[in-house]
């Protein structure tokens, strides 16, 4: 399958998104790609998983946030679990619900939304390199996204107890 200009840029602004709240959130990056790839997928953020499983359900979500964002809609995770279903959340969405319960996910929506509305001028230049690139290392996202590490969610920060429980 050939991917058109526009499905490229679509795919880039998702990574991008995965990839600024994963930074936002303390993982250490290793890099970004678009285009298709050996196992299907059209798209890979290069970087451990959060140890905490909110946190990194945050990360999964972030792509299909990065897509409504946009696209200039303001959904919740449930409206996005349909609209997406079949272009851009048939994984991470599913993904997101094995890590955390259903009642958390529109709070974890919400967070991840924050952060990327925060640092949106980050997502757009990182997806912008995506396009003409293909591929951007970790060393260019955090010079890309000033932030790095700088927020936890406000229901995570300060309370060493609480991430334990996690």
């Amino acid at each position: 399958m050939t991917l058109s200009a526009a499905q490229i840029g679509i795919i880039a602004i998702h990574e991008a998104a995965h990839a600024v709240v994963a930074l936002r959130l303390g993982v250490d990056v290793r890099g970004v790609e678009v285009g298709e790839r050996s196992d299907g997928s059209l798209g890979f953020v290069e970087a451990p998983s959060h140890p905490n499983g909110a946190c990194e359900a945050m990360v999964c979500i972030a792509g299909v946030i990065g897509q409504s964002i946009d696209e200039g809609r303001r959904l919740t995770f449930a409206e996005a679990a349909a609209a997406y279903a079949f272009c851009g959340g048939e994984h991470d969405l599913p993904a997101a619900r094995r890590l955390v319960a259903e009642a958390d996910l529109e709070r974890l929506w919400s967070e991840a939304r924050d952060l990327l509305l925060a640092d949106w001028t980050a997502v757009e230049a990182l997806a912008a390199e995506l396009v003409v690139a293909g591929a951007v290392s970790g060393a260019r996202l955090r010079e890309l996204v000033p932030t790095y590490g700088a927020e936890e969610p406000s229901w995570l920060s300060g309370n060493a107890e609480r991430r334990r429980a996690l």
